[in-house]
């Protein structure tokens, strides 16, 4: 039940497409590299390789020129490859449950690939700047985003509120938390 509820089967593999390179692409730097491993713990869990990032932060330490040369052609092309994508998933027990007896006692902590979470990173922080350009991405958005964190937000409702205080508005606050939200998300 567990199986079938956290790994259901997989559609079948999309039809095999010649790759063509992006014109307007600009290279991979070794510079984005490090700073997409500045953002990421050396305790992080492994993928289902078990390197750790702290070995591939040493290697781009070492060799600042490796790491760019595999994944630019990955960028170059937009291809993300099939070994890139394997995970391991490992399915915890959620404390305080009277039963263990549904999929919803348990959730799962999916762990990618070290190499992959860097070309994501490094996709992440290429992207987020043109978005937040274009009004892709609300102007009040903090997480997820470079410079942006749970501590901006509750700063930006502190002064909202003041704000309106100070006009003598009447001001409510709604805070929700969706259970189950993520493990719901398609």
């Amino acid at each position: 039940m567990l199986l079938h509820h956290f790994f259901p089967p997989k559609p079948p593999p999309p039809p095999v497409l010649r790759l063509t390179h992006y014109e307007d692409y600009t290279p991979l730097t070794s510079g984005e590299i490090s700073r997409a491993h500045s953002e990421s713990s050396n305790i992080s869990a492994p993928g289902p390789d078990h390197i750790p990032y702290s070995v591939w932060k040493s290697v781009h330490r070492v060799k600042t020129f490796l790491l760019p040369s595999l994944q630019d052609p990955l960028l170059a092309h937009g291809f993300h490859p099939p070994s890139l994508k394997k995970a391991l998933g490992i399915v915890l027990n959620k404390p305080g449950k009277l039963s263990y007896n549904s999929p919803s006692s348990f959730r799962v902590m999916v762990l990618l690939r070290m190499l992959s979470k860097i070309l994501e990173r490094v996709g992440a922080s290429r992207l987020s700047a043109p978005a937040t350009i274009c009004s892709l991405i609300h102007p009040l958005q903090c997480g997820s985003l470079l410079g942006r964190s749970t501590a901006d937000a509750a700063l930006v409702l502190q002064h909202n509120v003041e704000s309106l205080h100070r006009l003598r508005d009447k001001v409510s606050t709604l805070f929700l938390d969706v259970k189950g939200g993520f493990d719901n998300v398609v």
